[in-house]
């Protein structure tokens, strides 16, 4: 059952988000399957990532609500690049599953050398699953 959309407090970039088993974020655009991470289960300190684009929070390292957004829109470099590296750490090194792109948000993300060694075992490009909004179109 999605949830509701009374229940979002913020982007709502990924409506098939259930309250369920399966735990879906989303960081520029890169949506990630968090199910195996304790971190993100209910009452834990990351669970309210979880069901939007929270790029902003990644890129200042922030669990605030207000920072739960995708908007980057004032972020340095440095915080800017910060967010580049949560996505490659969630590939590459706690390889949580890369299942989907939301379109409107997406950003190629280029792979730092320190992820270089995890990524020569990586398939490469995978061809991802657009996220459908409400309505049924890919967002």
């Amino acid at each position: 059952m999605p949830v509701e959309t009374e229940k979002w407090k913020g982007s709502v970039d990924l409506c098939d988000y259930c309250d369920g088993e399966r735990r879906l974020l989303s960081i520029l655009g890169h949506v990630f399957d968090v199910t195996s991470s304790e971190m993100y289960d209910p009452g834990m300190a990351y669970h309210g990532l979880l069901g939007r684009d929270a790029s902003r929070a990644y890129a200042l390292m922030s669990t605030n609500e207000h920072d739960m957004t995708h908007d980057l829109a004032g972020l340095d470099t440095k915080q800017i690049a910060v967010v580049h590296d949560w996505v490659n750490y969630f590939r590459f090194r706690k390889c949580y599953p890369l299942v989907g792109k939301v379109r409107r948000l997406y950003q190629e993300v280029p792979v730092s050398e320190k992820y270089q060694a995890e990524r020569e075992g990586d398939e490469g490009e995978v061809n991802l699953p657009q996220v459908p909004s409400s309505d049924g179109r890919a967002i």
